[in-house]
């Protein structure tokens, strides 16, 4: 699915013709050494997707990974999907800290200033940078209080995204070699 922020791992049909006739003498083997393999490959394409976010905003990488689900594979289904969340983070994430003129933050690597803005937690618990909409140049106390977010981390990765599909199925293919050697190794 190309321009969204999902990624399915799963084999095409040639490769698993080759790996059942392979693995045929072992019980089994063909879906061990089929999840295994989706399953290493699902959890380095994570990795390599919160790194390549992290090039593009500079957020904690547990902030990123809690945005990247992956649904692993097993012995009765043989695929795994990675789904990289959309949604805005708020701009407490970057690095956010108060000043006298307002809050500045880290984006695209310089600190930036959102001027009239403040930081405060919420009754609820929630942390957050927030701003008083603005009127003829200046905050009003009676207009309303909107939090502000920064860039998504479903955009930072939509940008790479062919990118890191290629990176899959050429990292699907190596791992389910090495696991196949392995059973037949073991047998």
């Amino acid at each position: 699915m190309a321009g969204s922020g999902l990624i399915d791992i799963e084999f095409n049909k040639a490769q698993v013709k080759e790996v059942k006739r392979l693995l045929s003498a072992i019980p089994r083997g063909y879906p061990k050494a089929a999840s295994r393999a989706i399953n290493k490959t699902a959890t380095t394409i994570r990795s390599k997707i919160t790194k390549l976010v992290r090039q593009f905003i500079p957020l904690k990488l547990k902030d990123i990974r809690k945005k990247i689900v992956v649904m692993k594979a097993n012995k009765s289904r043989l695929f795994a999907r990675i789904r990289v969340k959309g949604g805005l983070t708020p701009l407490i994430a970057f690095g956010a800290r108060e000043t006298k003129s307002g809050v500045s933050f880290k984006l695209a690597g310089k600190r930036e200033k959102l001027r009239h803005a403040f930081i405060s937690t919420m009754p609820s618990g929630h942390r957050g940078v927030f701003e008083r909409q603005i009127k003829g140049g200046k905050p009003v106390a009676r207009l309303s209080i909107d939090e502000k977010f920064g860039p998504s981390v479903l955009s930072a990765y939509l940008r790479k995204d062919h990118h890191i599909r290629v990176q899959a199925a050429d990292l699907l293919e190596k791992y389910m070699a090495a696991q196949v050697k392995l059973l037949l190794e073991k047998k």
